[in-house]
């Protein structure tokens, strides 16, 4: 019951950034760290490498994030709405015009079909193919028809949730609004402002060891948040601006 205490506060939130397996918790010589699942210690088949964090150094890092993450939208929220929507739409831009292309050309692509299947029909009819070349056509006219009508239903979706950016920042920012501030890390504080932690493997840089850890926060991914020094810059213009 202790260790799925413990293992509760991470739960389903953990994954490694080279295999994308789930990291499980450890405990050895009274250490708790988290190890990436796909490391097997005496397995021939290892599917990745001993990527680990420990728990005490992952909670003091999570709950310095998230307290800055709520310091940053408390004083520039409209700045990272704008930010997170632009940042959205840019990216999306591209893939939404290929898809309205792909959608237009497999709208007349069925239209195409239909009147293929008409013709062969009567071409049959009068004897200018044969039973075996209709039932041939036919089939892979039928095949390709079907297979146009289910893409088209799922660009057709696709394109019309354009506003999925607008909506999932105002979620984000509803959820952060019910915290004033954050003073521990607690399942519900995790489970409501993260989707996901990805952990990579540790690195060795001027004798130390480094790592890199992604926060994806609900609804919207990484964000990069300015530092405490960055914002009390950007506070500083605005006030120096407002009075100039």
């Amino acid at each position: 019951p202790a260790k799925a205490e413990r293992q509760g506060l991470f739960s389903e939130l953990l994954y490694c950034a080279d295999c994308g397996s789930k990291l499980n918790l450890n405990v050895s010589n009274g250490y708790k760290y988290f190890r990436c699942g796909g490391y097997k210690r005496n397995s021939r088949m290892k599917v990745c490498t001993i990527h680990y964090v420990r728990e005490s150094v992952l909670e003091q890092l999570v709950l310095k994030q998230l307290q800055q993450f709520l310091a940053y939208l408390q004083q520039f929220e409209r700045t990272f709405v704008k930010l997170q929507i632009d940042s959205s739409i840019a990216d999306k831009e591209y893939e939404l015009y290929r898809k309205e292309q792909r959608l237009e050309y497999l709208k007349r692509r069925t239209t195409e079909i239909e009147r293929l299947f008409r013709k062969i029909y009567e071409d049959n009819a009068n004897g200018k193919i044969t039973d075996e070349q209709f039932y041939r056509l036919s089939e892979d006219y039928e095949a390709e028809l079907a297979d146009a009508k289910a893409e088209i239903a799922t660009l057709t979706e696709e394109v019309k949730d354009t506003d999925t950016a607008v909506n999932n920042v105002e979620k984000l920012i509803a959820v952060t609004r019910r915290y004033t501030r954050i003073d521990e890390l607690t399942p519900e504080v995790l489970n409501a402002l993260v989707d996901k932690i990805v952990i990579h493997e540790a690195e060795k840089k001027d004798g130390k060891r480094t790592q890199s850890i992604d926060i994806y926060y609900s609804y919207v991914g990484i964000v990069n948040i300015p530092t405490a020094e960055e914002m009390a810059a950007e506070t500083a213009r605005r006030r120096a601006s407002k009075t100039a």
